[in-house]
């Protein structure tokens, strides 16, 4: 799906995109391609790895997005077999496990899966500690997992590939999602709309989410105003948690940019 001058998306309105103007700044006229309304998002398992005598793992940190819950699944490089393994979850140098932890941490050959990190909160960064015996051997690794606020529009991994979108007030605008990678969506995902960080999902979004296959259709955006927007949809996928989020810029209708 391209997003060059001059080439085409294959579903969408026409669109001009978000300066039209030409090089030499006067007002003609500039090329056209389609809008997309049907975006991507990567959805996988957080698969890590770590070698013998390592501290921090190779993917350290991850990012999370509050109200996510994910386990991790680690690899030990250059170990037969790994046993016994258990988590232990901190926030600040205070043991937040009880609160945050759930569920159980299982290991098959050199493979450990951790429990799920849940109830977490942004912005704040966790140290989550995997402690096991790595071929007899006792081996405690970590991981910074950082926390982000759903409505914070930098950092995570959560976007969309396809943004920042563009919009212009008074528009209304029906979404979706296919999350690449997954395997299966359970439940019915929901969906918040937060202006310049605040929540104005009551104002802005009118309906609920609706699912087909791994694609999730959001709630009609409607009643946008010149200003900043984050859609955040929290979605149970493959067994976790996820939110994923589209940034958009809506623009005021006399607006010359």
């Amino acid at each position: 799906m391209g997003k060059g001058r001059g080439e085409t998306f294959p579903t969408g309105e026409v669109f001009p995109g978000p300066n039209p103007r030409p090089p030499g700044g006067g007002h003609g006229p500039s090329k056209r391609f389609a809008r997309p309304t049907t975006l991507t998002a990567k959805s996988v398992a957080r698969i890590l790895n770590t070698g013998i005598g390592a501290i921090w793992l190779d993917e350290s940190p991850q990012y999370m997005i509050e109200g996510e819950t994910t386990p991790f699944v680690i690899t030990y490089r250059g170990v037969t077999t790994v046993s016994s393994p258990t988590n232990t979850l901190y926030l600040d140098g205070s043991d937040v496990s009880s609160t945050s932890l759930s569920g159980s941490t299982t290991a098959s050959g050199n493979v450990v899966a951790t429990k799920s990190i849940t109830a977490v909160a942004g912005p704040n960064r966790y140290i989550l500690a995997v402690a096991a015996t790595a071929d007899a051997q006792t081996q405690i690794n970590k991981l910074l997992v950082i926390v982000g606020d759903p409505a914070d529009e930098s950092g995570g991994t959560g976007w969309v590939q396809e943004g920042p979108q563009w919009a212009v007030e008074g528009e209304s605008l029906t979404l979706s999602i296919t999350l690449q990678g997954a395997m299966s969506i359970s439940g019915t995902p929901t969906a918040k709309a937060y202006k310049d960080g605040t929540d104005v999902t009551s104002t802005n979004l009118t309906g609920a989410c609706s699912v087909s296959g791994l694609t999730i259709t959001l709630p009609v955006l409607a009643a946008i105003t010149g200003g900043r927007y984050v859609l955040a949809v929290t979605a149970s996928v493959d067994g976790r948690t996820e939110i994923k989020k589209i940034l958009l810029f809506a623009q005021n209708a006399e607006d010359e940019l």
